[in-house]
């Protein structure tokens, strides 16, 4: 807020309006001082009578954990707190019963990843899928299921969330959940037009994400055995 303030009143002499871009979806009610000049945020929320442009974490994670059940898994576990919504939503249209055991608190980085699934693996039965927070996390799950000797997807699937660039170079490619992070951009700049039209223009909107499958998710299906009635029907061969 110390940061923020001065730099909006320098601002504020010069632009006609104002889109607030933030890192992540935080919460900026209070930060702008009064003003006429229109303001709009994209990736953010606010109390304030403030246009909000933000992407559906809930989707994001419903899906994520629909595609991880429909590729054959029971035992998903995520790395997070913040999507639980959609996560245990997803369990419940697909049958499965949510297990708290399964939940792991931890930051945003590859080493915290790597402990979340090293520590989620030592349980019994462990999970035979990640939901994690981000794709570096993702990542540090890949090693310490490697580490195990154990193999990505057919043992543990992985799905991460932002569709980093890096997602379909590494192997196996990363199944990730892809924020609409232009549409926010073209949302937010239209509500700002309008705004300085004198349109009247408040609430928020949450836009969906989307799945992009790749390897890492994606199960080999394995063989299932012939039925009797098949092998009735099979040909007799004598030597």
């Amino acid at each position: 807020r110390e940061l923020i303030r001065p730099t909006f009143h320098n601002i504020l002499s010069v632009a006609s309006g104002i889109i607030y871009l933030s890192q992540y979806p935080r919460d900026l009610t209070g930060i702008f001082p009064k003003t006429s000049i229109p303001i709009v945020i994209a990736f953010g929320i606010s109390k304030d009578a403030i246009p909000c442009v933000n992407y559906d974490d809930a989707n994001g994670a419903y899906l994520a954990t629909e595609h991880l059940i429909q590729a054959g898994c029971k035992r998903i576990a995520i790395s997070m707190t913040k999507r639980l919504s959609g996560y245990t939503r997803a369990l419940l249209d697909g049958g499965i019963d949510f297990d708290p055991k399964l939940i792991q608190l931890s930051d945003w980085m590859e080493g915290s990843g790597y402990l979340c699934a090293k520590m989620l693996l030592n349980q019994e039965p462990h999970p035979d899928a990640f939901f994690c927070q981000n794709d570096s996390m993702a990542v540090g799950a890949m090693k310490a299921v490697r580490e195990l000797g154990l193999c990505v997807p057919d043992d543990i699937a992985i799905v991460g969330f932002d569709n980093d660039r890096f997602d379909s170079l590494i192997e196996p490619s990363l199944t990730s959940i892809a924020p609409p992070f232009e549409q926010i951009g073209q949302k937010a700049f239209e509500c700002l037009l309008e705004k300085m039209n004198k349109t009247p223009v408040s609430g928020s909107w949450k836009l969906e994400c989307k799945l992009i499958p790749r390897s890492s998710s994606q199960k080999k299906k394995r063989a299932e055995p012939p039925s009797l009635a098949a092998l009735y029907r099979a040909p007799c061969r004598f030597a």
